[in-house]
Formats: C-alpha cells, structure tokens, sequence
C-alpha cells in the first residue's frame, strides 16, 4: 500500500518534506549491466557493483559520485547471457571478487582498484563472505549444493574444503562474534545456522517463504535477529535458542538481495516487478513497521545500505545505480 506524508511522522519527518527522488547514477556502460549482488567497503560510503556481463567491477564513491572501475574479469555465455564479476567481499583490507565467467575469486587493492591473484574454484560461485573467525571466504556454490571455502590464513588464497548441503544455498550471512553463519536452502524452503569453527550445521528451520523459496538473509548488529527475504516479502526471526518468526511485512514481487542499515535501524527491500524500493523502521523488538515506497525501476531486485544511511539500488536494464538519501519519504516519481 502506498503511504501519504503524514506517515512520515512516525520516523520523526516533518509531514512538510519534499517528495523524495531516486537519483540515478548511470554506471557508463553500453546498455544493460548484469547486476545481482552489490557491496559497500566497511566503514565507508563506497558501494562495488559487480556488473557480470560488461567484465568490470563499478566502485562508486556515493558522496562525490565519482565513478571508477576494475577491468579484465572473463566473461563467458550460459543460457543465452554473459555472464561475469557477480559478487564481492571484503576482509584483511582486501576486496574479493567471486566471477561466474571463469569460475573464479580475484583479490582487489582497493585503493589501486587493481586485479591481484586469482583462484579457480571447482563451481561457478554465486555470493561471498569473508568470515572473520576462521579468515576464510564462504562461497555459496548452489549447483552442486555446497559452500566452497577458500583459506586467507597465509596471506594467500588457497581451497580449503567444501561443506556438503542437502539443498542450494541462497544468500549468506555471518555473526562473526557468535562464530555463526547462516544461508537458506533455496529449494527447500529452509533457513541454515552452522558454526563456522565446525563447519556443522547447528539449527535449521522451515522459512515460510512457499514454493519459489527464500532469497537473501542479513544479521542484525546486535546478533538478535535474522532478517530474511522471499520473492515477496521480508520476514523477521529471532535467532537465540529455537528461531522464531516474529515478523513479516509484503513489499511486492521480484525481491532478491535486501540490506539494512541506518540510525534508526531500517530494512530497504527492491522489488523488480513490482517497481518499487520499500524501506521499513526495524523496530527494538524485531518488528517492521512504518513503511514507505518509492517507485523504483523494472528488474531492480537489489539494494545495499552505505555508512552514512545512503540506499543504493541496483537499475541493471537501463544500467545505473538509484540513490536515496536518508530520510528521505513517500512516494515519488520513477527516475528518467
């Protein structure tokens, strides 16, 4: 449901704000730019996008808008589309690129924005992690049903086993302080916890998501909750002793990657057929609440959240980024 001004009161707007805009940032590449998951460089406002098809990664310093990239991953057709640079972590001051084209993960200098080393991984990886306990990257490697983990401990990358699941892995999640992470099993309609000093399993339980499944996770800072998305909704779990659902809130179809971030604490959600990009206030209690929708862009299905409370979208048909400041509310026009 389309909100009016005056819900902006209940996250402390004036109900006098101007209607807000997505302000697009085109990424210069010739038409469109695959993109599926984005990242912001810890403790920054600088937001990589992974754009598969065009071999680049785009880094974009979101306060001044410039705009740089990282050049040379292989690209390689499957089913009729390029594919490329996917998905990007970041951990011992280095950036690591996971690529479909070749199968690979690249390290990044992220002052350079150079290639580095590279390392082949026995399938075509779709996110990355880097998880601090082990000094390891994580790997969702969906098609053979497994995570992939790749050593960092020498300074060097090297394969460091595989972890067998009993369905595909879909998003990812660490709460580095508890040594967890956490992904869905797409297939399966269920959420995973594993420790990562045991690579074991350790609670599982049904989504709720039905029969396309669950998409991406994020863990709250305060290691509470777990915020996870369906194609259509974004739901609320609390993750100490048994996980118990306690919230789920409609944002549209065609959710993939959601993020959350911001002072107070707010979940964003890109829903790429509904057009929309949904930011919703997350309550103390694990509760969303006081949403507000902007008109976003047809496909846009990912979202991250920088430091400074800064929502960037990812539009890859018209092949740009959309900006939304924070504080920032109701409805607006789609970005032309």
């Amino acid at each position: 449901m389309w909100v009016t001004l005056a819900s902006c009161a209940a996250l402390g707007e004036p109900a006098t704000a101007p209607l807000p805009r997505l302000e697009p940032v085109p990424l210069g590449a010739s038409g469109r730019v695959g993109m599926d998951y984005l990242g912001v460089e810890p403790g920054s406002d600088r937001v990589w996008a992974p754009g598969g098809n065009t071999g680049k990664v785009f880094v974009l310093d979101v306060p001044t808008r410039r705009l740089r990239t990282v050049d040379g991953f292989p690209t390689a057709e499957r089913n009729d589309r390029s594919i490329g640079p996917g998905a990007v972590a970041f951990g011992r001051g280095k950036a690591y690129v996971a690529s479909r084209g070749d199968q690979s993960i690249c390290e990044v200098e992220p002052t350079l924005l150079e290639r580095g080393r590279c390392i082949r991984l026995p399938d075509g990886p779709d996110g990355v992690v880097f998880v601090e306990p082990t000094q390891e990257l994580w790997v969702t490697t969906p098609r053979s049903s497994t995570l992939t983990i790749v050593a960092l401990k020498t300074g060097q990358m090297a394969l460091g086993g595989s972890i067998s699941l009993d369905g595909r892995p879909e998003g990812l999640a660490v709460d580095a302080a508890h040594h967890r992470f956490f992904t869905n099993l797409e297939d399966r309609d269920e959420t995973i916890e594993l420790d990562v000093q045991t690579r074991r399993v350790v609670r599982r339980w049904p989504t709720g998501c039905g029969n396309e499944g669950p998409r991406s996770l994020v863990v709250t800072p305060d290691a509470r909750f777990l915020v996870v998305a369906c194609t259509d909704a974004v739901q609320t779990f609390a993750i100490g002793g048994s996980p118990t659902r306690i919230d789920r809130l409609e944002v549209g179809a065609g959710v993939d990657n959601i993020d959350i971030g911001g002072t107070p604490l707010t979940m964003f959600a890109a829903a790429g057929k509904a057009e929309t990009l949904t930011r919703a206030a997350l309550a103390p209690d694990g509760h969303l609440t006081s949403v507000l929708k902007l008109h976003s862009a047809k496909g846009a299905r990912t979202v991250v959240v920088t430091r400074s409370g800064v929502a960037v979208a990812a539009d890859p048909g018209e092949g740009r980024l959309l900006l939304l400041q924070p504080g920032q509310s109701p409805t607006a026009p789609a970005p032309r």
